[in-house]
C-alpha cells in the first residue's frame, strides 16, 4: 500500500522536474519530464528530448530553474539519458533493486505545481523480459505528460520509467525497468557512442582516474569547449595528476597558445611521476612548432632545443623511443651522421622496423656514404615489411628501385618497380611510372619489357615526345629499323627540331645501308647541338 500521507506524496513530486532543451542558437527544442536520482542533482529523462541539444534546463515543481551541467550516459534504444544538474540537496527518488511483478500496484509520480493533485495509481498489466531487464505494460494513460515520469513502489523506490507506447491505437503507456539506469555511464569507449555524440552538452568523465584520462586522450583537440571542459573536470577531481597538465599543454600548442603550453609543461614536470614522458611531449611540441614555422619560432624554441628536451628524457629513461625521436630531430637539423647513429641504435632494439631502417638509409645517404651501404639498409627495411603489402609498403619498393638504378642494378630495380605496380595497381599508375621502369629495363637489356612499358606510357600520354623517342631507340637496339624510323618520325611531328629523333633516324638508315640519307639526318642532329653523332658520321662516310 502506498503512503497515504499528503506530505509523503508532496515529497515525491519534488523529485520530478520539467526538462527543457535548446539548440545552439538558444531556440527551444523539446520539453519533457524527468526526475532526480540522487541528492547531489543526478537526474534521468527521455533521450529523445536531448537529441541535438546544446543546452538544457530543469524546473522543479516550485518553479526554480537549474542548468544541466554534464551528460552522464545515454541510450536512444531505451530512450533514456542520465545527467547532472547545477543543484544541491535535491529531493530524489532512489532506484529499486528488484523488478516489479505482474499485477503490482505502483504510484505514478507526475510533474505538478499543485499540492492538491490526487496520487495516480498504475497497475502492471504485463511484464516482457528484454535484454536482462523488463518492459512493463501499465494502466496509466499513454499521454506525453506521463512520459519520463517515475513509477514508485510502496517504499518510494523507482521500479520503472514511463515511456510512450508506440503500438497502434494504444491508450495505455508502457515503462522500462529502472535498473537499466544503472548501466548509463561514461566509459573510455563512450567517445564512439553515437547517442552521446548527438548531444552537444558536455559529457561527464569515467569515475576511474585512469579511465577518465584515457577518455580525454581519445577526445582529441578538435572541439575546444568539450576538450577544455573535460580537462577542467579532471583537474578538479584529480588536482595532483601531472599527466593532465601535459595533455592540456598539447591542446594549447595545437591551438597556437605556446605561452600557456609552456606553463602547463612546467607544471606537469613538477607534478608528474613520469617526467621523461613530459620531456618527450615538450620536445615534440617544440619541434612541431619550429618545423611548421621555421621563420617564426616561438621565443627561444629551435630544433636544437627539442633535441635538448628529448636528451633529458633519455637521461631519465634510456628507452629506444627517445633515441628514435632524437634521430628524427637530428635529421631535420641536418645532423645526418648523428641521426644515422641514433637510428642504428634503434635498429638494434625491439623498435626496429621497416621505417627505422629506411630512415637510417636516408640519413646515411645524406652523409655521402657509399650507395651499396644505403642499399643494404633499404634491403633490411623491405625485409621487415609485413605481408600482404600495403600502399605504405609500396613506397619502400619505389625508393629502393631508384637507388638500384643509381647503382646500375637495373634488373633488380625492375623487380622493385614490378612489386610497386602490383601493390598500387596498374589503373592507379601514370605514364611517368612506366617511363621510369622502361629506363631500367632498357639499361638491363630487357627490350621486350621496355617496349611494352614505353608503349603503355604513350597510350597514357600520347603528346609526350620523349616517349616516341624512347620507343624509336628501343627499336634501334633490337634492329627493327623501319619501326624505329616510324616512331622517330612521329616524334618529329610534335617537335621537328628534336635532335635525338633525327639521330635515331640517321642511325636506322645507316644500318639499312642508306648512308647518304643517314648522313643528312645525322648532320641535322649535329647542327642542333648533338655532340655524340661524330662516331656515326665517320661510320657512314
Amino acid at each position: 500500500i502506498l503512503p497515504s500521507a499528503a506530505s509523503a506524496d508532496d515529497d515525491y513530486r519534488k523529485a520530478v522536474v520539467n526538462v527543457i532543451t535548446y539548440d545552439a542558437e538558444g531556440n527551444v527544442l523539446h520539453s519533457g519530464y524527468g526526475f532526480y536520482l540522487t541528492e547531489q542533482g543526478t537526474a534521468v529523462a527521455p533521450y529523445h528530448i536531448f537529441k541535438d541539444a546544446a543546452r538544457a534546463d530543469v524546473i522543479n515543481n516550485k518553479g526554480k530553474k537549474a542548468g544541466v551541467l554534464r551528460i552522464l550516459g545515454a541510450n536512444s534504444t531505451y530512450d533514456l539519458v542520465k545527467f547532472s544538474v547545477d543543484a544541491k540537496e535535491t529531493t530524489f527518488l532512489p532506484l529499486a533493486e528488484t523488478p516489479a511483478g505482474d499485477a503490482d500496484a505502483l504510484y505514478l509520480v507526475t510533474y505538478s505545481t499543485s499540492r492538491k493533485q490526487d496520487p495516480v495509481y498504475a497497475n502492471v498489466t504485463a511484464v516482457t523480459p528484454f535484454d536482462s531487464y523488463n518492459y512493463y505494460d501499465i494502466s496509466a494513460a499513454n499521454s506525453d505528460i506521463n512520459v519520463g515520469c517515475p513509477l514508485v513502489d510502496a517504499t518510494g523506490h523507482v521500479v520503472a520509467v514511463v515511456q510512450k507506447n508506440v503500438g497502434k491505437n494504444a491508450t495505455t503507456a508502457c515503462a522500462i525497468d529502472s535498473r537499466f539506469i544503472n548501466g548509463l555511464e561514461i566509459t573510455t569507449t563512450s567517445i564512439f557512442n553515437a547517442d552521446l555524440r548527438d548531444i552537444a552538452i558536455p559529457k561527464g568523465l569515467p569515475a576511474n582516474e585512469s579511465d577518465a584520462l584515457s577518455y580525454i586522450y581519445m577526445l582529441g583537440h578538435r572541439d575546444s569547449t568539450i576538450t577544455l571542459t573535460a580537462i577542467g573536470d579532471f583537474m578538479a577531481a584529480h588536482p595532483d595528476n601531472g599527466e593532465i597538465y601535459a595533455e592540456r599543454a598539447s591542446f594549447y600548442a595545437d591551438h597556437g597558445r605556446y605561452d600557456l603550453a609552456e606553463q602547463d609543461y612546467a607544471t606537469a614536470l613538477d607534478k608528474s611521476t613520469k617526467k621523461d614522458e613530459v620531456y618527450l611531449a615538450f620536445s615534440k611540441t617544440i619541434f612541431n612548432q619550429v618545423n611548421s614555422s621555421p621563420a617564426r619560432p616561438y621565443k627561444d624554441w629551435s630544433i636544437a632545443k627539442a633535441i635538448e628536451e628529448v636528451d633529458k628524457a633519455y637521461a631519465l629513461n634510456p628507452a629506444p623511443l627517445y633515441l628514435m625521436q632524437r634521430a628524427r630531430y637530428r635529421f631535420a637539423n641536418k645532423e645526418y651522421r648523428q641521426s644515422y647513429d641514433d637510428f642504428m641504435l634503434v635498429n638494434g632494439s625491439n623498435l626496429a622496423s621497416a621505417e627505422t631502417f629506411y630512415s637510417a638509409a636516408m640519413a646515411l645517404e645524406m652523409t655521402g656514404s657509399d650507395s651499396l651501404r644505403v642499399l643494404t639498409l633499404l634491403d633490411s627495411a623491405v625485409s621487415r615489411l609485413p605481408e600482404p603489402y600495403t600502399q605504405t609498403a609500396a613506397q619502400y619498393f619505389l625508393e629502393r628501385a631508384t637507388r638500384r638504378v643509381r647503382a646500375a642494378r637495373f634488373r633488380e630495380a625492375v623487380f622493385d618497380y614490378n612489386e610497386y605496380e602490383q601493390i598500387i595497381g596498374p589503373k592507379n599508375l601514370n605514364d611517368n611510372f612506366y617511363y621510369l621502369r622502361e629506363q631500367a629495363e632498357l639499361q638491363g637489356r630487357m627490350y621486350q619489357q621496355a617496349l611494352d612499358d614505353i608503349q603503355t606510357a604513350i597510350g597514357l600520354n600520347p603528346d609526350e615526345t620523349i616517349y616516341r623517342v624512347e620507343e624509336a631507340l628501343i627499336y634501334v637496339e633490337v634492329g627493327m629499323y623501319d619501326e624505329a624510323i616510324a616512331a622517330a618520325e612521329k616524334a618529329l611531328e610534335k617537335m621537328p627540331e628534336n635532335a635525338d629523333a633525327l639521330k635515331i633516324i640517321g642511325i636506322a638508315l645507316g644500318e639499312q645501308g642508306k648512308k647518304a640519307e643517314a648522313l643528312e639526318y645525322l648532320n641535322r642532329a649535329k647542327a642542333l647541338g648533338d655532340t655524340t653523332v661524330g662516331v656515326f658520321l665517320e661510320k657512314y662516310q
